[in-house]
């Protein structure tokens, strides 16, 4: 599975572009849908433009926050 393709892509966050800094192996168990990531879905840690980090479900280069990644 070619994820590693998508690290330091951008993609869209809440407030603008994030930089794709880590992606995981699987999904959460709550996330609604198969547990096996793939580029177009799948978990991962974003940097945004302020150098916060987030830990967030990107699906179609969409990031949506699922909270603050630990430094």
């Amino acid at each position: 599975m070619p994820l590693f393709e998508v690290l330091g892509s951008e993609v869209d966050g809440p407030e603008g572009p994030v930089l794709v800094e880590a992606t995981f192996a699987s999904l959460p168990p709550d996330h609604g849908g198969p547990a096996i990531c793939t580029r177009e879905r799948f978990l991962g840690e974003v940097i945004d433009r302020h150098g916060r980090r987030w830990h967030a479900m990107i699906e179609n280069r969409h990031a949506r926050y699922l909270g603050p990644a630990d430094e």
